[in-house]
């Protein structure tokens, strides 16, 4: 069979391409273009180099291995050793995926050639692209599929969402869990409430502000330490009361609040973010809880 750089070098770019597109796809960690691109390109200049003689080494199991979690980190830069594993782990799934699919597909619908070696018969098939074109489009279909019922299983249990809140010609992105128990309003303006750890927004906020947040000082005390910054007149004061528990959290009226998944985009001007020292997840899954009636 020959053998064409060219056309395999190609061949693996768009492969490695497709295998990490789809990860992210599963993952739901997000990629530029360029990442994705950077990588594949990495993937296809590693299949040709284990061809040369100079490089036979890069063929062994180490080699492949540390080609694919160079690809892993380029295409999805590590936010922690979780997600990264996390991508590194559906990359090998995916790919191994393919493989199987296109081995399948060959000797199901493939034309068999019996060989002997040794005296015992071998079937082989003629390896085709066509074969696997036809794979990525079945893993593709297959795993569009699994992503939506996944999504739907999760969204039953812990509906997450992303939160941008902007103030002041800054923002910042949080993950927010949809609580459908969570009708919170502020009394004046009866403006919805969203609920975000503190820490999470705190280059947002003014420095006294901030300070204050550090020294665990109360609702009022941090209405206070506010008065003379320039979010004053934006700032909140939220009565809450929950099961055996109720008090008094500071927030504020952003200039824009975007709450997205992956259906919804909506731009919010008249909500109202308030603080708290909560921690809502253990693993740090989400660091705010939003009202469902906002999406």
């Amino acid at each position: 069979m020959t053998i064409y750089v060219d056309e395999y070098f190609l061949l693996n770019v768009c492969l490695d391409f497709f295998v990490l597109a789809l990860t992210g796809k599963l993952t739901k960690e997000k990629s530029a273009w360029s990442r994705l691109s950077l990588a594949a390109l990495l993937g296809g200049i590693y299949a040709v180099c284990i061809f040369l003689p100079e490089l036979q080494t890069l063929s062994s199991w180490w080699g492949k291995l540390i080609c694919s979690l160079l690809m892993t980190a380029i295409a999805y830069p590590p936010k922690n050793r979780y997600t990264y594993l996390k991508c590194v782990a559906c990359f090998y799934a995916v790919s191994f995926l393919t493989a199987g699919t296109t081995i399948a597909l060959m000797y199901s619908f493939g034309q068999k050639i019996i060989q002997t070696w040794n005296g015992i018969a071998l079937p082989v098939v003629d390896f085709r692209y066509m074969w696997l074109f036809l794979a990525i489009i079945l893993v593709g279909i297959f795993s569009h599929l699994l992503y939506q019922n996944l999504s739907k299983d999760l969204q039953q249990g812990e509906w997450l969402v992303q939160l941008t809140v902007g103030l002041e010609e800054k923002e910042k992105t949080v993950t927010a869990l949809i609580d459908t128990g969570n009708n919170l309003i502020e009394p004046l303006s009866t403006n919805p409430v969203v609920l975000v750890e503190d820490w999470c927004l705190w280059h947002l906020l003014p420095e006294e502000i901030v300070h204050a947040l550090q020294a665990n000082a109360s609702a009022d005390e941090l209405f206070l330490a506010g008065a003379t910054t320039a979010l004053s007149s934006k700032m909140r004061l939220i009565p809450y009361q929950t099961i055996g528990q109720q008090g008094i959290l500071l927030g504020f009226k952003p200039d824009w609040l975007v709450i997205e998944d992956d259906n919804h985009r909506i731009i919010h001007h008249e909500v109202i973010v308030a603080l708290t020292k909560q921690r809502f997840s253990l693993q740090n899954h989400y660091q705010g809880l939003a009202q469902a009636k906002l999406l």
